[in-house]
C-alpha cells in the first residue's frame, strides 16, 4: 500500500492504516517525520480499536515522539467540544501513569470520566489497585501482604514496574482517600458497565483480574472470599477469558478448603451455573477444562455436605475428563464405599490414573 492509500485509508478511519501511518511519521521512512501528526494518528488509531493504551504511549513512542507526542496530547485534551476529547483525556492518564505521575493520572481519568468515557472507570481502578500494592501500610480496610509484588501478578510494560514504587508511596502518603476513590468500587463499575466500553477483550479480563487478586489477597479491600469465589467462576464461563496467572482457578480450589464458604447456598449454586454453562461448550478445549473443574468442585461441594451420591457422579465425570484431582478423589470413594460400593481394584485403578497424569 502506498503512502497516498495509507492517508486515504486513515482518513476513512481505518484503525490499523492509521497505526502504520503513524509509525512512518515517527521515523521519518518514506515521508517527513512529523510527530504531532504522528500521535494524532496513533490517538485515532487506539480510539478505534487497534492498540491497548498502554502500547500507544509507552515509552518506545514517547522517546521517538519527544517532547511533541506529550504537548500534542495535552492540547487535545482541551479541544472543548471534540467528541474524541474523553478519549484524549483518558491517555494522557494511561501517560502519566506510565511515568509514574500518578497525581496528574488521577486527574486526567476523573476528567474523562465527567464526560461520559466508560474506560477511565477501569484505568483508575487500575491505578488504585497498583499504588495501593505498594501501600507499606492498610488501605480501605485491605491489609499488606509482606514481599507482595504486582509484577509477578500481572505482566506490565518495563515502565510499568511498580516493585519498590517510591513515587507511589510519595502519592499513598498525600492521598487524602474518600469513597469515590475506592479500587474496588471502579473496577466493579468497570465490570458492571463492560458492555461496549472498552474494544480489547483482555482489558475487561484484567480488570476481573485484578479485582479478583484484590479480594483474594486484601489489596485495598478486605479479604472477601465470597466475593472472590464468584468473581472466579464469572471468568470460567468466558470463553475469551485466559486465566494465564491461574488466580481463578486456585481461588475456587482455596474455597473448597474453607468450610464456612462451602456451606453457603450462593457457591452451589455459582458452580451449577459454570458447570451448564461450560456443558454447552464442550467443544472449546478451554472450556472442557474449565467444565472438568466445575464438576469436580460441585463434586467436593457435595461430598463435604455427606451427599456421596452426588458428589461420586461429578467426581467421576471430571475424572473421565482428565481432572487429576478429581481422580485421586474418585479413588477414594472407590476405596471407602462412598457414593459407591466400595472396590478396591476400581480405587487402585483410578490412583494409578492419577499418579500417571500428573
Amino acid at each position: 500500500m502506498t503512502v497516498e492509500q495509507l492517508k486515504d485509508a486513515a482518513e476513512d478511519y481505518d484503525a490499523n492504516a492509521q497505526y502504520v501511518l503513524a509509525q512512518m511519521l515517527l521515523s521519518g521512512d518514506k515521508v517527513e517525520t512529523d510527530s504531532v501528526a504522528a500521535v494524532e494518528y496513533l490517538l485515532h488509531s487506539a480510539a478505534g480499536g487497534f492498540l491497548t493504551p498502554s502500547l500507544v504511549f509507552g515509552n518506545y513512542h514517547l522517546e521517538k515522539a519527544n517532547s511533541n507526542a506529550e504537548k500534542t496530547l495535552l492540547e487535545l485534551c482541551r479541544l472543548e467540544g471534540s467528541s474524541y476529547q474523553h478519549v484524549f483525556q483518558t491517555y494522557a492518564g494511561v501517560l502519566f501513569f506510565a511515568k509514574q505521575d500518578y497525581d496528574t493520572a488521577e486527574r486526567f481519568f476523573k476528567m474523562a470520566l465527567n464526560n461520559g468515557n466508560l474506560l477511565a472507570v477501569a484505568e483508575l481502578g487500575l491505578l488504585y489497585f497498583y499504588v495501593v500494592a505498594n501501600s507499606p501500610e492498610p488501605v480501605n480496610g485491605g491489609r499488606v501482604k509482606k514481599g507482595f509484588n504486582p509484577d509477578s501478578y500481572m505482566p506490565v510494560m518495563e515502565s510499568w514496574k511498580m516493585s519498590d514504587n517510591v513515587a507511589a508511596v510519595r502519592y499513598l502518603k498525600k492521598k487524602q482517600w474518600s469513597e469515590e476513590d475506592n479500587m474496588a468500587f471502579w473496577l466493579s463499575e468497570a465490570i458492571d458497565n463492560d458492555s461496549g466500553w472498552y474494544p480489547f477483550g483482555t482489558m475487561s479480563y484484567s480488570v476481573y483480574e485484578h479485582l479478583l487478586f484484590a479480594y483474594t489477597e486484601g489489596i485495598g479491600v478486605p479479604v472477601n472470599m465470597e466475593k472472590a469465589a464468584g468473581l472466579a467462576c464469572d471468568c470460567l464461563d468466558d470463553e475469551y477469558f485466559d486465566d494465564m496467572n491461574g488466580i481463578a482457578k486456585e481461588t475456587l480450589l482455596a474455597v473448597l478448603e474453607n468450610n464456612a464458604l462451602i456451606s453457603k447456598p450462593f457457591l452451589k449454586s455459582k458452580l451449577d451455573v459454570l458447570y451448564n454453562s461450560t456443558n454447552k461448550s464442550k467443544s472449546n478445549e478451554k472450556m472442557m477444562t474449565n467444565h472438568a473443574l466445575a464438576a469436580y468442585c460441585l463434586g467436593m461441594v457435595h461430598f463435604k455436605q455427606r451427599e456421596y451420591g452426588k458428589a461420586f457422579k461429578y467426581l467421576t465425570e471430571s475424572a473421565e475428563m482428565g481432572d487429576v484431582k478429581a481422580m485421586t478423589q474418585l479413588s477414594e470413594c472407590y476405596r471407602r464405599g462412598k457414593g459407591i460400593e466400595a472396590n478396591s481394584d476400581k480405587a487402585t485403578y483410578w490412583e494409578k490414573k492419577a499418579k500417571e497424569s500428573r
